[in-house]
This record gives structure tokens, sequence and C-alpha cells, in this order.
């Protein structure tokens, strides 16, 4: 499960639409159809959001085989809304090994940058926290333990000639290999029990338009 949370504006729920375009696209006519696209009217002054991914497994070579990942989607109202216990409704402590969370900036607002960060971040770390906390010692010690993997195992993403992602997966000797090295110092100094990863929208404010339409080709 995904959780997207960022300001007003700054493109969450146009990279999900985005995200399941060009996933569909790749699809067949069935699946194309399952893709569910927010409708902006609808959701402009509701808090929370929902959409769905169809995805396959990357370290599947052969997988065509297609599930649907929940998408939540934070607008900047919860941050000061009275509900309470949000996240028990949406997600039990058991599945947050599941989840990951994703904070959207906005470069064409590039002095909010450092505010954003942290007042999201304060806003994850608090509620997962209380997630994390109602699990027994040894299954907190597990996701983390998990989380790190993902930090030691990491990758740039390489891509194919046409622009597609390129997919390799590692040897099982590259793969313990990777994993007995330590952590960089500082790196995951504090933990809610989840990966947080922050997306940059809006990059054509600050870069040339020509620079901007050659990255969309490779990346797309």
């Amino acid at each position: 499960m995904v959780f997207i949370f960022g300001d007003k504006k700054t493109g969450k729920r146009s990279l999900v639409d985005l995200m399941g375009k060009q996933i569909a696209a790749k699809k067949p006519e069935d699946v194309k159809k399952k893709v569910l696209e927010l409708d902006e009217d609808s959701s402009k002054y509701g808090m929370v959001d929902y959409s769905y991914l169809p995805v396959t497994n990357l370290c599947e070579l052969d997988s065509e085989s297609i599930g649907n990942l929940g998408v939540w989607i934070f607008n900047e109202s919860i941050i000061n809304s009275n509900i309470k216990n949000l996240f028990s409704t949406l997600v039990k402590e058991t599945d947050i090994h599941n989840c990951v969370c994703l904070v959207i900036l906005d470069l064409s607002q590039r002095w909010n940058i450092m505010s954003s960060i942290k007042k999201w971040t304060d806003f994850i770390y608090d509620n997962f926290s209380q997630l994390l906390t109602k699990l027994k010692y040894e299954k907190q010690q597990e996701i983390k333990r998990k989380i790190e993997s993902i930090f030691k195992l990491y990758e740039e993403p390489k891509f194919e000639e046409d622009g597609s992602l390129k997919r390799e997966i590692l040897t099982e000797e590259e793969r313990e290999k990777k994993l007995e090295m330590p952590l960089k110092e500082g790196v995951l100094r504090s933990f809610c029990g989840v990966p947080l990863i922050f997306v940059i929208n809006k990059l054509g404010a600050v870069l040339p338009r020509l620079y901007c339409a050659k990255s969309a080709v490779v990346y797309n």
C-alpha cells in the first residue's frame, strides 16, 4: 500500500494518474479498463483520496500476473484536522511492513521545500510510530531489518534504449554480499516502520524546457 502526502497543487493526483496511464499502456485492453483515474472535481474538498495501480512483480522476469496496489492520497488539510486514529482505520499495525510513504515536493515553490519536508516527515513519523509501538519488539526489529535491506540493496535504475526500465536480478551471492555491508553513517537514524521516498515535481519551473523534454523521453 502506498501513502502519498504533499501540499496543495504539488501534483499528487496528476502523478498517480500519469503512472496509471503509463502502466496501462503496456497492458492488455482488459487491464487498461481497470486503471482508476481520479476525479478531481469529486475529491477537491476531501482530505483523503484513494486510487490503485495495476502492478507486476519485477523480481519475476517472466511474470505477467497482475495485482492492484492501493494508493492513498493525503491533502494538506489532514494535518490540521481533528480526526483521531486515522491511520488505524486505513491500515493495521500488522500490515505496515507492506507500506511505503511518498512525500511530493513542488520545485516551483522551492523556498517552501524544507518546511514541507519537516511538516510531512513529522506527520508520518507521529502516525506510523503509533502503529509500530503496538507490535512486539521482535516484529519491530524484523521490520527495521527489512528497511535496512532496502537501503543496502538499492541501485540506480537502468533503462533500455527505448526508455523502458531494464530488469536486473542480483544473484544470491551478490545479494548476501550487499546485505552484509553496514549502513552509511547517518542513514536510518530514526525509524517509524515504513520507507519514506521524496518525489520532486514541476522540474520545468527551474530546468530549461529542452532538458525536461529529453528527460521525459528517457524516463517514460
